[in-house]
């Protein structure tokens, strides 16, 4: 009987083990997506980077300077905003407004094109929007003004 009993509690330490194996598990693949995230984000603030420097060295007047000196503000904010949501992901929608109009603005402002407004189907699917991680709608967010701008450099090219 004391032998069936050792081996109830090793079979309860076991089973208690196989759980904390299990929340570690999950606790790392929740580690290992938000770096992928970060990683995505890196990159595509280093596209940002990139216009920015070109339209440093093609600036020419001193009223050109002026603008990139108000965009490099601009962008220094939305990079702060951008480290502050690599930190909370998942902060809440309304606390994320701030920084997504910000780094809305400073896309269009580098990009030299019209804001991207919300669109229809994000309104129709605010629950979605709501919920997803903050680093991935700044990535989506960079995606789409990247898709933009080389559609408008490809227009300009051909004409």
């Amino acid at each position: 009987m004391e032998r069936l009993s050792e081996r109830m509690v090793h079979a309860r330490n076991m089973g208690m083990r196989l759980q904390e194996l299990g929340l570690r598990q999950r606790d790392l693949k929740v580690t290992q997506d938000h770096n992928r995230h970060l990683e995505e984000l890196r990159s595509e603030v280093e596209w940002m980077l990139d216009l920015v420097q070109s339209r440093l060295l093609a600036a020419s007047s001193p009223r050109e300077w002026e603008d990139l000196e108000t965009l490099l503000g601009a962008v220094s904010r939305s990079l702060r905003h951008m480290l502050e949501v690599g930190q909370f992901p998942d902060m809440a929608h309304e606390d994320f407004l701030p920084a997504e109009e910000q780094i809305r603005g400073t896309l269009s402002r580098i990009t030299q094109l019209p804001a991207l407004e919300i669109s229809e189907d994000s309104i129709q699917s605010q629950k979605t929007v709501e919920e997803i991680n903050r680093i991935n709608q700044i990535n989506l967010l960079i995606q789409r003004h990247r898709v933009l701008h080389d559609r408008k450099l490809a227009v300009e090219g051909t004409a």
